[in-house]
């Protein structure tokens, strides 16, 4: 499974800001040999870890001290966890891992210094649930407020199951539906082209850093979707190269908050806040945050059907009797729907031509010439679809993102449901274009 992306523009740098670090000296920190084996829990690794210290033209710096910390697992480094760097910049230390999943993360330990720590992962013979160091280590800047995470490990529906009672951090709350402005649509028109666009909204004066997440379940499908770091209690200017470990951990929240995303079946899901509708729990359901409802279905569903049917088994977090936000699914067979609160249930709206819409207003009983009126965006992007009778292809989706976006939009996304990727814009700037495909 190829994990990255494709840029459609060149001239993107993904380094740091100097302003960032021009307060010590910049080198490297670069694995040689040692990372991703296999042994046995008490017993040291077959191979030495080694690790290299070059400036940034590649020149390898002797005698300078670097941290060997065991992060995960709980084994040890006998040889001493500071050694210094040789003649050729290296430094070796063997390591007796833990019967599970085991991390060492290495860092500098001059403070003249500054360079972004690296870390060795390896396998006991009981591992099992997320792998946290190889999960870290797999965070990188894509470039700007763009960043990119994989999940590594046995992470599994089960593994979701605590956090079904969990509380979201305040600001992923959808208190502030009138301020934002999410549009979605699906588009079914062009044989073998099925999408779905949409404009993720922030309210106004939020500004964000963006994580696309990787996630391969071993009991479902893989999926990738983009979330807001705010969430997770990452502002922009964060610098994630001197944050402790555990200070990286809360990187593992993110799978929990997507609030769109796009599985290996072709199944995409995203939600937007709707003008808050009676809503009843059912006391015999298990309540679920809005965005890990996002979650399940891509982790668990292949079509809309199956999404109607698991959203059956959920009350989604709803504030007092009401609930303000709508989701819209759709798949590969070209099947699309609106899952939207009234009447104190989930109701369910499915779309009856090539292509379907949802903003902000709500649509369930709505009549269409209502709804054209209610909302200038559905208006648009509904007359627009109409008049090419749903064949529109990447280019007319991004030109009609181009058109309801706007500065607080954190990312504008065209999910390619038969290519089975995403292609994002950032921070409403549609160069350069982002494909992640899974």
């Amino acid at each position: 499974m190829f994990f990255g992306y494709l840029l459609l523009f060149s001239g993107c740098a993904t380094a740091n800001d100097p302003a960032e670090t021009a307060e010590k000296e910049r080198l490297q920190l670069v694995i040689v040999s040692g990372n991703g084996q296999q042994g046995v829990g008490g017993r040291a690794l077959a191979e030495r870890l080694i690790v290299q210290a070059k400036d940034l033209l590649g020149n390898p710096l002797p005698g300078l001290g670097l941290s060997f910390q065991v992060v995960e697992g709980g084994g040890s480094v006998p040889d001493g966890q500071s050694p210094l760097t040789g003649a050729g910049g290296e430094a070796a230390v063997g390591w007796v891992i833990g019967s599970g999943y085991n991390g060492i993360e290495v860092k500098v330990r001059s403070d003249d210094y500054r360079a972004a720590p690296v870390y060795f992962w390896a396998e006991g013979e009981n591992s099992s649930g997320v792998h946290v160091t190889r999960t870290i280590a797999s965070f990188r800047r894509v470039a700007g407020v763009l960043y990119e995470i994989t999940f590594h490990g046995n992470y599994g529906r089960e593994s979701m199951a605590a956090a079904e009672t969990d509380e979201p951090p305040d600001e992923s709350s959808s208190g502030e539906s009138g301020s934002y402005h999410c549009s979605l649509f699906s588009v079914f028109g062009l044989p073998g082209e099925c999408r779905l666009g949409r404009s993720f909204d922030n309210p106004s004066g939020w500004k964000c850093l963006t994580l696309l997440t990787r996630v391969r379940p071993n009991d479902g499908y893989a999926s990738i979707a983009p979330m807001r770091m705010r969430d997770i209690g990452f502002a922009p200017g964060t610098d994630f190269d001197v944050l402790s470990f555990n200070a990286k951990r809360r990187l593992l929240d993110a799978v929990r908050f997507p609030p769109d995303g796009v599985n290996e079946a072709g199944l995409v899901m995203g939600l937007a806040n709707v003008t808050a509708q009676p809503y009843v729990p059912d006391p015999v359901k298990t309540t679920i945050h809005f965005c890990l409802w996002v979650r399940k279905v891509l982790d668990e569903c292949r079509t809309v059907d199956e999404a109607i049917a698991l959203t059956g088994r959920y009350n989604i977090q709803s504030s007092g009797s009401t609930l303000d936000v709508h989701a819209m699914v759709a798949d590969a067979s070209g099947q699309s729907a609106i899952l939207e609160p009234a009447q104190g249930e989930m109701k369910v709206i499915r779309g009856q031509g090539p292509f379907q819409v949802m903003t902000n207003s709500p649509v369930y009983g709505v009549p269409l010439q209502a709804q054209l009126n209610q909302c200038s965006r559905f208006r648009f992007i509904h007359e627009t679809l109409d008049a090419a009778g749903g064949a529109v292809g990447a280019e007319g989706c991004w030109d009609i993102l181009r058109r309801v976006g706007n500065v607080w939009t954190e990312w504008s996304a065209v999910y390619g449901i038969s290519a089975r990727n995403a292609v994002l814009a950032i921070d409403f700037a549609f160069e350069p274009l982002y494909v992640f495909p899974i």
